[in-house]
This record gives C-alpha cells, sequence and structure tokens, in this order.
C-alpha cells in the first residue's frame, strides 16, 4: 500500500471526512483517506504503482472541497 499527501480544506469533523472519503471511493485504487498532523492534512492510501492525485484532486473539487496535492509518502506507518 502507498500513501499520498493531500491538503483538504473543509474536512473539520468526522461527517466531512467520511463524505470524502466516500467521494474517494469511485477511485477503484484509494483503500482510505486519514487525518494526518498538520492542518488540513490527509493521506490518501491506494493500492498500485502509480498515484492518481489529479484525479483525486479533481473528485474532491467537483465536490466542493478545496484540494492541494503536497506529494507522494515514501514511507509511512499508517501505509504498511
Amino acid at each position: 500500500m502507498h500513501a499520498y499527501e493531500l491538503r483538504i480544506r473543509g474536512l473539520d469533523n468526522a461527517i466531512s471526512r467520511r463524505a470524502a472519503r466516500w467521494r474517494l471511493s469511485a477511485c477503484r485504487e484509494v483503500r482510505d483517506l486519514v487525518k494526518v498532523t498538520g492542518p488540513d492534512r490527509f493521506l490518501v492510501l491506494y493500492e498500485g504503482e502509480w498515484d492518481q492525485h489529479a484525479v483525486w484532486c479533481r473528485v474532491l473539487e467537483n465536490a466542493g472541497y478545496e484540494v492541494e496535492p503536497i506529494g507522494q509518502v515514501p514511507e509511512h506507518p499508517t501505509a504498511s
């Protein structure tokens, strides 16, 4: 499993995080969306060798979220 960090504004509570996770479930490779330390910081956990952060950002932006890609996380305990 791999991880890609995004900054997503507006996911201030569990309900909004579940809604964003549900939106990302449309992408077959995405396994989870988890909050990490830092304001508006989240990891997209996904399978496969190719991150599709542009697609994930577009899916979330179309749902009304403000999203900024941060980058691939080479090794993270949540992603192992």
